[in-house]
């Protein structure tokens, strides 16, 4: 047995299915050439940069509360440390609890304003608060749209100026509450004035992340919010099995929960998101009582689900140095059955190409996969293919310009290594 399939096989011990339907084929990118032994570039779209992928990605915390996997701290700060995840958000004031969280390669934090005062934060966690998203207004049901307009103005001017009263914390910029969604039609036009950054809030409840109402909700925020740089502060998927009245839908499956997630970081980032943030590190507790009980990356006894896994994996394949010009852009086709095909392309500082590449289908625990094959139109020194569900190490490496690549509803990673310099 090759050494991807013994890793395969601890992973998931479901069949594969396979589907073909029409065959076609992706739109062309293109390198850009500096070496006069290199051919032109053809046109086609710019690879991204691999870093910004590391500078989107945040998740949730609630070190506040003690009744859940929260409370062992020390626990909390290695997963954080191996997830890699640059950006935390939580609902805590308790400098203490936050200090022990910005002792780590933490880059910055969002809170929750529960009042229209800044939380009271050390100097070291201070420095490194860079979103504050003021809490939903507390009105009766029986509140018109005025009353909600002149609550938020309240509480945005009030939260503004108590930010710039502190030096610490003048930079901060502020998120839009999360709000019905006929209130937040109402205000739009007035939020969008008094806000840095727009919030969708959208649970996927057991959607795929190529599901049209998760899509439509992205695109009717941005009609809201008019170009607004926008960021999620908790989306994710639930691996409960409390079957509860009137929650979300759970995926139940911790294998789907890691496909959904990792494809969802993936589908945001593609649309041009700031950041998105998980909506938790861990889960609460080992009883599973309720939908928010088991939203974690990691089980309630520090175990690492498969979602942590995968997130971690693309984390580390996509991190390191920025280039130091603007990324270049690589030739390449796909040659056969297209349909449901996502790909995204990046390029890191040392001038790899990554080609991520997934099938946008609902998915169960067993995997769906498709052959096609990749024909690369640059001259290429390797191409190493990742399978960030198993490992971040490779686990196929070629050198060939045309290559067969099963592509499945988990994201395939291939690393290029161009021949000619970007």
């Amino acid at each position: 047995m090759s050494t991807r399939l013994r890793h395969w096989a601890c992973l998931v011990t479901a069949t594969l299915n396979l589907t073909a339907i029409a065959c076609g084929e992706t739109s062309i990118v293109a390198l850009d050439r500096q070496s006069a032994d290199c051919a032109p570039p053809s046109s086609g779209e710019p690879a991204l940069l691999a870093a910004d992928f590391s500078d989107f990605v945040g998740v949730g915390l609630r070190l506040g509360y003690g009744a859940t996997a929260y409370a062992d701290v020390h626990q909390v700060q290695a997963a954080l440390v191996e997830l890699g995840v640059r950006h935390v958000a939580d609902v805590a004031d308790d400098a203490v609890q936050l200090d022990s969280i910005t002792e780590t390669n933490v880059s910055t934090l969002l809170l929750d304003a529960r009042a229209t005062t800044p939380p009271a934060l050390s100097p070291s966690a201070a420095r490194k608060l860079d979103l504050v998203q003021l809490m939903q207004p507390r009105l009766s049901a029986q509140a018109q749209l005025a009353d909600w307009q002149t609550a938020i103005d309240h509480d945005i001017a009030a939260l503004r100026q108590a930010l710039h009263d502190r030096p610490d914390l003048a930079a901060v910029r502020l998120v839009a509450p999360a709000l019905p969604k006929s209130v937040l039609h109402g205000v739009a036009t007035a939020l969008v004035n008094e806000v840095d950054l727009a919030l969708v809030t959208q649970w996927p409840g057991a959607s795929n992340p190529g599901d049209a109402q998760l899509q439509a909700a992205i695109d009717d925020t941005d009609l809201l919010f008019g170009g607004r740089p926008r960021v999620m502060t908790q989306v994710g998927y639930s691996t409960s099995l409390a079957g509860e009245v009137g929650a979300q839908p759970s995926v139940e499956s911790e294998l789907v929960q890691a496909k959904y997630t990792a494809r969802l970081l993936l589908t945001l980032f593609r649309r041009g998101w700031e950041r998105v943030y998980l909506a938790q590190l861990c889960d609460w507790s080992l009883a599973d009582s309720a939908f928010e009980d088991r939203l974690g990356l990691v089980r309630a006894d520090f175990t690492r689900k498969p979602a942590f896994v995968v997130v971690r994996n693309l984390l580390q394949l996509l991190s390191g140095p920025r280039p130091a010009t603007l990324a270049g852009k690589l030739s390449y086709r796909w040659v056969g059955d297209t349909s449901d095909l996502r790909q995204l392309l990046f390029q890191d500082g040392a001038g790899r190409f990554y080609v991520i590449v997934w099938l946008e289908v609902p998915s169960t625990d067993a995997t769906l996969s498709r052959q096609l094959t990749l024909d690369l139109r640059d001259p290429v020194d390797s191409v190493n293919t990742y399978h960030p569900e198993v490992s971040s190490f490779p686990l196929e490496r070629s050198t060939a310009p045309t290559l067969a690549v099963t592509v499945t509803d988990w994201p395939t990673v291939l690393q290029i290594t161009p021949t000619c310099p970007p």
